[in-house]
């Protein structure tokens, strides 16, 4: 950087230095420094100490400033590296940014090892082939895109079209997605894109009142149960799958339920790495939501949003 001129202004110092050419600066003074740089004016505080880090600013030219009998004065700085100063007298608050940037990225690291385990976790659910033949495949519903079926909602579906014509499950029961307030329905949605994709009508069943994965469960065994299958798949992604299987655990279900995710290696449409780390985080506050609501307001909570 070339040198530049600067005006720097003494306050609240013990010693004002005499007016003379050549001074050295006082000891732990705070000074004001403006760089004038062509139609720029920016302003930052230093502390000053004696002796000087530099033997390049040991010389200020001292000029008188300001009224009759005010203590102020200006040094005039000929030949001074602003690089240099900034970075031989830190401010506080650059000394304190640096602290927060040490933090902040100690804590995304923290962040993508904890989400990378927890991918680790629950990519034991994906693409599970010694899962036994069944009576039907559950699909659950995740997302809308506008008011067609979003992109992780695609990725399953496309999963489970891919196991019924492999012979997994015989028929195909679409839950979730309810939104009443917008006569939207995830799951009529679904099904929709079962039919299009070549699967049988009559080996399609839908249940349309659910919004969250809890009631699409209860919502999607009742339906099995009143039909008289004994077992089924329940189909997602290997993250939402993870959560499926302890609401399951504490349905006391009857029914043999295999819990079976798509691979986030083969799927369709592709999952990159922000899709997961969003939805492992989305994952995350759920379970907790979960955990610290009482299961009554939690589905207040639902409901409302999910109107």
């Amino acid at each position: 950087m070339s040198p530049s001129s600067l005006n720097m202004v003494l306050n609240e110092t013990d010693s004002i230095p005499k007016t003379g050419d050549y001074v050295s600066p006082p000891a732990n003074v705070r000074v004001g420094v403006a760089v004038r740089d062509r139609d720029t004016l920016t302003r930052n505080c230093f502390s000053l100490y004696t002796p000087p880090p530099d033997p390049q600013f040991s010389k200020f030219s001292l000029i008188p400033r300001g009224r009759q009998g005010e203590e102020s004065l200006v040094f005039r700085v000929e030949s001074l590296d602003l690089l240099v100063m900034q970075r031989s007298w830190p401010s506080s608050m650059k000394r304190l940014g640096s602290r927060a940037g040490v933090v902040a990225l100690v804590l995304v690291a923290a962040d993508l090892i904890c989400t990378l385990l927890y991918l680790n976790q629950v990519n034991q659910y994906a693409e599970r082939p010694e899962e036994a033949k069944s009576d039907v495949g559950i699909v659950l519903f995740s997302d809308f895109e506008g008011v067609s079926l979003g992109p992780e909602t695609l990725r399953r579906v496309a999963f489970a079209a891919g196991m019924f014509k492999k012979g997994a499950f015989d028929h195909i029961l679409c839950a979730g997605g309810a939104r009443p307030s917008r006569n939207l329905y995830g799951s009529e949605l679904m099904k929709e894109w079962f039919l299009a994709s070549g699967i049988p009508p009559e080996r399609m069943f839908l249940e349309r009142t659910s919004n969250d994965t809890r009631s699409n469960l209860e919502e999607a065994f009742k339906i099995v149960r009143e039909i008289g299958w004994q077992t089924t798949w329940v189909i997602s992604s290997p993250l939402h799958i993870f959560r499926v299987k302890e609401i399951t655990q504490n349905m006391d279900e009857p029914l043999s339920v295999f819990l079976v995710a798509y691979s986030y290696k083969r799927c369709r449409p592709k999952a990159d790495k922000t899709t997961l780390w969003w939805q492992t985080h989305y994952e995350w506050a759920t379970r907790l939501l979960e955990k610290i609501l009482p299961a009554r307001s939690y589905q207040k909570l639902i409901d409302l949003l999910r109107a």
